[in-house]
């Protein structure tokens, strides 16, 4: 540990930790093996006798045989299996994290979390500090009891001497030490005891897919509760919840309004006030290792937080094959990447961090960078991921982009009429001439998706209690505005409405396929019809279609609910 980390001098060059087995860390004899291998490295280098004195100092707690198994170990087992649940091997890379800006500014957060300052307020006077942190203080090594007293009295154990003289990669091991044994008492204590094993940790890996975006209590609290909130619903709205002291749910219509779950009433604020309470306890003791932090309803990783668990997810697929360490990238990393390797990775991220990361790597490259990332999304092949990878073209500052970046794709069958129409909205000619039909197609099918989709959510959100819970209460036409819009288009398509129904589903066969199920509602007979008859060619077509799940395939939902693990619990239908 200390060699890796003396080697490296920013928290981007790879793990601080070695790696360790995967699996329990229940004393098995691959873990064991695996101490004697590092064991045997450091020897050769240092010589036995240096050996015997850091296994007997500041690295006693990983020494082979000790008493106790290091916690972190547990944490980056459990993290590696949480990632290759999630994803599988082989996986596209995570959105980079927001971590500290040195290996210094780390040791630091971590010294001045208020939990690690009472703790070594207690390595002086062990007998006044409470029970559960000197539980805490003995699972890390920071205390231990004297072998040599009656009554095995507390003494500085050799985590302390990491605590206040280690190194970064050594404050970095301390701090995952910290976090597993903190997770274990969370899941031990009634107020926040855990519904299955590793509950809060999943919680935590969770977070760290987010990458830095702010998460609702209440939200989270629905999605472990199994109620169906809309995935692709944004809360809008600002929660009207204390920014400090205890956790206040909010009240039934801004609940509805973070939720996307119409109607709620007090009864189902009263069933999700447990859950949520939980949440936020466990958030607010996690706050105090300085690795979450809470306001009012919302809550997220701290930088310290996401550099603990990427070093967890380093630490815990360091020997599995089909995890690429790139898996994890810093924000460092990935402005070194290329337009291609960044648009096929961004393209699963949330959308704030892909904003955010697609913003930074134009930043430093100028017109070169956006001639190069606009050719990365125009070369994208048709496929299922074809939709995914043009919609990160809304979250580019188009503004800045060289006009001649935008006029170089007007000829392209897959962005040339999104090219056209930023041109236009930025106050410049485009050449509707030089846009191929396909283009124009394209840009439509997106457009329409765009419209049926605010169009389902408002008129989910405008339902009464009555028809939300599938009653009888009167149901308007929400498509009114997408019916508007492709007869806008219609109007002006070769062939009209029908031809327009028939290119859209050449466009994007796999976008397309909702528009046409709301299409087929149109109050043209002759454009129902071959909407129909373009849904039933697709549907044979995605039947006959092979199986193979595509690379990142199952990342579509990422951030996914945790409602699998509780499937006894009923799921609310609103």
């Amino acid at each position: 540990m200390a060699l890796d980390e003396r080697d490296r001098s920013h928290p981007g060059q790879g793990p601080l930790l070695p790696g360790a087995p995967l699996g329990a860390p229940d004393g098995t004899d691959r873990e064991e093996d695996w101490y004697e291998t590092q064991a045997a490295v450091v020897s050769d280098r240092w010589t036995a006798a240096g050996l015997d004195a850091l296994l007997r100092g500041p690295f006693a707690h990983v020494a082979p045989g000790g008493r106790h198994t290091a916690p972190l170990l547990g944490v980056a087992a459990s993290l590696a299996q949480e990632h290759l649940e999630c994803f599988g091997p082989d996986s596209d890379p995570l959105a980079p994290v927001p971590l500290p800006e040195s290996l210094d500014a780390l040791a630091g957060a971590l010294r001045a979390a208020p939990l690690v300052q009472s703790l070594t307020a207690a390595l002086d006077r062990p007998e006044t500090a409470d029970e559960p942190l000197v539980r805490l203080a003995l699972a890390v090594g920071l205390l231990l009891e004297s072998p040599d007293t009656p009554g095995g009295a507390l003494i500085e154990g050799p985590a302390a001497v990491v605590l206040r003289e280690g190194a970064p990669g050594e404050l970095a091991g301390l701090g995952l030490d910290l976090l597993g044994s903190l997770l274990a008492q969370l899941a031990e204590d009634e107020e926040t005891a855990e519904e299955y094993r590793g509950e809060h940790l999943s919680k935590l890996y969770f977070l760290y897919q987010e990458a830095g975006t702010a998460q609702s209590v209440a939200r989270q609290a629905a999605l472990q509760d199994a109620w169906i909130v809309p995935p692709s619903y944004v809360p809008v709205t600002a929660v009207r919840t204390p920014a400090s002291g205890p956790y206040e749910l909010p009240d039934p219509e801004t609940l509805s309004a973070l939720t996307g779950l119409p109607g709620l009433t007090e009864d189902d604020r009263a069933e999700l006030r447990p859950g949520a309470a939980v949440l936020a306890r466990v958030i607010d003791r996690l706050a105090g290792l300085g690795v979450t932090e809470r306001t009012g309803d919302t809550f997220t990783l701290t930088p310290l937080g996401h550099a603990l668990l990427r070093e967890g997810l380093l630490l815990g697929t360091a020997n599995l094959p089909d995890v690429d360490p790139d898996t994890f990238p810093t924000e460092e990393a990935v402005r070194a990447w290329d337009g291609g390797r960044l648009v096929a990775a961004a393209q699963w991220w949330p959308s704030g961090a892909a904003r955010k990361t697609l913003g930074d790597w134009l930043s430093g490259r100028g017109a070169d960078g956006w001639s190069e990332l606009l050719a990365a999304l125009a070369d994208t092949p048709a496929g299922q991921d074809a939709a995914r990878r043009r919609a990160l073209l809304g979250l580019l500052d188009a503004a800045a982009a060289p006009v001649p970046a935008w006029e170089t794709l007007l000829d392209g069958p897959a962005l040339g009429e999104h090219a056209a129409h930023t041109l236009r909205a930025l106050g410049h000619r485009a050449d509707s001439a030089r846009v191929p039909e396909a283009a124009r197609a394209t840009y439509l099918a997106d457009r329409f998706e765009e419209i049926r989709l605010t169009a389902a959510l408002a008129h989910r959100m405008a339902e009464g209690p009555d028809t939300a819970d599938g009653g009888e209460g009167e149901v308007t036409e929400p498509y009114h505005a997408l019916y508007a819009a492709f007869d806008e288009a219609a109007a002006g398509w070769p062939g009209g409405g029908q031809a327009l129904v028939t290119a859209l589903a050449v466009a994007d066969p796999y976008e397309v396929p909702p528009v046409l199920e709301q299409l087929s509602r149109h109050p043209d007979t002759a454009v129902a019809e071959e909407a129909r008859r373009a849904l039933r060619a697709l549907r044979a077509e995605a039947h006959a279609r092979p199986t193979g799940r595509a690379k990142g395939a199952e990342t579509a939902s990422r951030g996914r609910p945790q409602a699998g693990k509780r499937s006894k619990k009923k799921r609310k239908r609103h």
